[in-house]
């Protein structure tokens, strides 16, 4: 399906018009589709009777799945459900919908749920299982990761095994795919499956046909960078090398092997013998392994210079005595050593001669310093950085207010400049948000951000990041006052960055306003919003949550 841009400045109008046929409206009277308590909406476009919107609705007692057809019919809901995933239509069946509801006192998870867009159950719930990874279209049927559970000496359940089914909800039947699967890799985009199961390493078609079938007692896998199609597998032991899935003669790298990983430096990282935690650098360009060291924790890079016997790992071990990591240089003609103490995560390095480290060290559970490691000197280059913050280097950080900030990131060499104040770390919600490429006409205007916060709630502004060449104004330019991280989005089909200003934090609710970038108009869309997402089904607009009040429900306005 493809969307055009619109212009958000022009107005928004009830888009339920669409599919009731009736006159265009103003804003004010945008429609509300459903009353009650919801969240998380989303707009399900195959249904014969239009699209319809589903929801999670909050009852007495506690959440149900709501289908609300936008077509003014009343809709139904299901029984208590936490989680939920919509596949694609398929041809020939009816489009349903897989919700998750509570595990019981002797289960490992919830059980798994096919319902209609009139909460009509297909087949029967599967116990212990995950939401559906894939929706196969050939001899249809939901891919569902089961657990089989068992209960420990306290009565508690634990998984015991794995296994991945294919559902057919529809026929009401259920096989298994892999039944004592251990590790597994999806492609949604290919239907194509990887399994380790049964020590066996298979990979099903989109026809769900095995076309590989590896090894006997396969433990472990790890994918070797730089390569298209090559891979290394532990297999009894045995630590082997494979050039793709058809390799007859796979190279055999070394006994008592675990924890394979590649490196993009070089290194086929492994420990051998395990039980000693002896680390191993195995080069493909040589055929040959190079011990590194003894009781390592973990590797961290490696850089090869081909042609050569010259290397350089960095790995971390653990000191017994103070409990505290160091990362350790170990290269070509000399001896391993420790170069950072009370490491805590490495940003950049590069490699002797010209040794750099830049690093996180005498970090607690909230920020620690950063510093930069040479040969000569070690050089703190920035203090208090937020250990948990994952949108950027966020500096000078106040763990009581959770607040920061903004730098450029690390570079070798250089020392992270200073972008704007005062950003907060909310955790899992966003207080940096880049334009999708799915738009590019967003790009230019830069990136969004939360800066100048009063604890969680600051001014919403646009500004060049992650460097100053960065598209964005020339300057960082306020757009709003009183947002909060997460209550913000560009608009993906729209030349339009999305918020709720003015934020309650007792209410938990804002004024959604849209404003749209190339007009910098902005337009009011309803005060006493809590969430919010854009739609492009039936027509491009704004679909958003009112949770309490006379106006409680969910409201739809399109872009006119």
């Amino acid at each position: 399906m493809v969307l055009s841009s619109c212009s958000i400045g022009k107005g928004i109008a009830d888009f339920g018009n669409d599919v009731a046929n009736q006159p265009p409206v103003s804003f004010g009277n945008a429609r509300r589709v459903a009353v009650g308590h919801y969240s998380s909406p989303l707009v399900d476009p195959w249904d014969d009777r239009g699209p319809v919107i589903i929801a999670f609705e909050y009852k007495s007692d506690g959440p149900h799945l709501a289908m609300r057809p936008l077509d003014g019919t009343s809709g139904c809901d299901t029984g208590l459900a936490y989680a939920s995933v919509v596949r694609d239509k398929l041809d020939n069946r009816t489009q349903l919908v897989a919700y998750q509801d509570a595990a019981g006192p002797q289960d490992c998870r919830g059980r798994v749920h096919f319902v209609d867009h009139a909460c009509k159950e297909y087949g029967l719930p599967v116990p212990n299982a995950s939401l559906p990874d894939l929706l196969y279209s050939d001899t249809p049927g939901y891919l569902v990761n089961a657990a089989v559970c068992a209960l420990d000496s306290n009565n508690k359940p634990y998984i015991s095994s794995t296994q991945l089914l294919v559902v057919d909800p529809w026929n009401g039947t259920s096989t298994v795919l892999a039944g004592a699967m251990t590790w597994s890799k999806v492609s949604r985009d290919d239907l194509i499956v990887a399994v380790i199961d049964g020590g066996h390493y298979k990979i099903f078609n989109a026809q769900r046909q095995v076309t590989t079938d590896i090894g006997t007692a396969v433990t472990e896998i790890a994918f070797l960078s730089g390569t298209d199609a090559g891979f290394a597998l532990v297999d009894g032991g045995t630590l082997r090398t494979y050039k793709s899935v058809s390799d007859s003669a796979p190279v055999e790298i070394a006994k008592d092997a675990c924890q394979p990983s590649s490196d993009a430096g070089g290194c086929l990282f492994y420990f051998s013998p395990c039980s000693d935690r002896q680390l191993q650098c195995y080069r493909a360009d040589t055929g040959k392994s190079t011990p590194i060291d003894n009781a390592v924790s973990s590797p961290m890079a490696s850089h090869v210079t081909s042609g050569s016997t010259d290397f350089s790992v960095i790995y971390t071990k653990q000191d017994t005595l103070t409990n505290s990591s160091g990362l350790w240089l170990s290269a070509s003609g000399a001896a391993p050593s420790q170069v950072v103490g009370n490491f805590s995560r490495l940003y950049s390095w590069s490699p002797p001669p010209n040794l750099e480290i830049i690093s996180l060290v005498d970090a607690d559970a909230n920020k620690g310093q950063m510093v930069r490691h040479t040969p000569t000197a070690d050089t703190v280059l920035i203090d208090s950085v937020s250990v948990n913050f994952s949108q950027g280097l966020l500096a000078n950080f106040d763990a009581g207010n959770s607040v920061g900030d903004l730098y450029t990131p690390p570079q070798l060499g250089q020392t992270p400049q200073f972008i704007i104040a005062s950003v907060p770390y909310v955790k899992d919600r966003n207080s940096i948000v880049t334009p999708s490429t799915t738009n590019p006409d967003n790009i230019p205007f830069g990136t969004a951000a939360i800066v100048n916060a009063q604890g969680s709630i600051g001014d919403l502004t646009l500004l060049r990041y992650p460097t100053e060449t960065a598209p964005g104004p020339e300057s960082p330019r306020k757009i709003a006052s009183g947002v909060s991280p997460g209550g913000f989005k560009f608009f993906d089909a729209m030349n339009a960055l999305a918020f709720t200003e003015n934020w309650s934090t007792e209410l938990t609710t804002g004024t959604l306003i849209v404003h749209e970038l190339s007009l910098d108009a902005r337009t009011k869309v309803s005060d006493e919003v809590r969430e919010f997402q854009e739609v492009q089904w039936p027509a491009e607009g704004i679909m958003y949550i009112i949770p309490s009040g006379d106006r409680q429900g969910i409201w739809v306005a399109r872009a006119k």
